[in-house]
């Protein structure tokens, strides 16, 4: 099974030994690319340029797991850059043709899983995937601005320059949210302090002393796609 580290924004090396056995650039004309596509009406050739490298590798129904890199904000991630408004649910349902059954999306975009509008759009992208489970971060990420290896964004929290030593930022970080057949199977440590008893999406989570601890799927959960990830 393929891993495929997919960036819209920074530069990312070719590194399989990382654990992501692509890496691969998208809508990489930039500027005048998108200008012109914009002009030709296209709303979303950042996923439509995704799409075709993928089938470039003929990746079709082998992608395990798929990251993709570019910015974000509640509820929304830019895969087409500053000239085009964000990418729909419908639009990503493009993606099920390479990520397989039982495979993880995970945006690593600034902010796009943060907040009711970041649920809302994991939900309904839930629904366009199914059988995928869908994750982005309720926090912001830094990558420096030269090549780094696939996986290299760190946590950066309020969005200022992480010091040495951040943790990187993945799908099992603590600030991230997950969804799975539209409903939220994982809520992000900074957002539960808000929910009551402090769940953390265990239907019967009788409460917790802070808000780094869960209750690990396989206790309460049988799903067999998300027991393998125990959110």
């Amino acid at each position: 099974m393929a891993t495929v580290w997919a960036y819209r924004a920074g530069v990312f090396s070719e590194k399989p030994e990382t654990g992501w056995s692509h890496s691969i650039p998208f809508s990489a004309l930039r500027s005048a690319r998108d200008m012109e596509l914009r002009n030709l009406g296209v709303r979303d050739p950042g996923t439509s340029d995704l799409v075709e490298r993928l089938e470039a590798r003929s990746l079709a129904g082998l992608v395990d797991r798929l990251a993709i890199v570019a910015h974000g904000e509640p509820g929304a991630v830019f895969m087409s850059g500053k000239y085009f408004p964000e990418a729909t649910a419908g639009s990503l349902r493009r993606l099920s043709k390479y990520l397989r059954r039982g495979g993880m999306l995970f945006f690593a975009s600034c902010d796009a899983g943060a907040g009711p509008q970041g649920s809302e759009f994991l939900i309904r992208l839930s629904r366009e995937l199914p059988g995928r489970v869908i994750v982005a971060p309720s926090i912001k990420g830094f990558f420096e601005q030269f090549a780094n290896e696939p996986g290299n964004v760190q946590e950066a929290g309020s969005g200022n320059r992480p010091s040495p030593g951040t943790p990187r930022l993945t799908e099992w970080s603590n600030d991230t949210k997950w969804a799975f057949e539209g409903r939220i199977v994982r809520w992000p440590s900074n957002e539960r302090k808000h929910l009551k008893l402090m769940r953390c999406a265990n239907p019967g989570c009788p409460g917790h002393a802070n808000t780094t601890d869960r209750c690990p799927y396989e206790r309460w959960g049988s799903d067999p796609v998300l027991l393998r990830y125990n959110p």
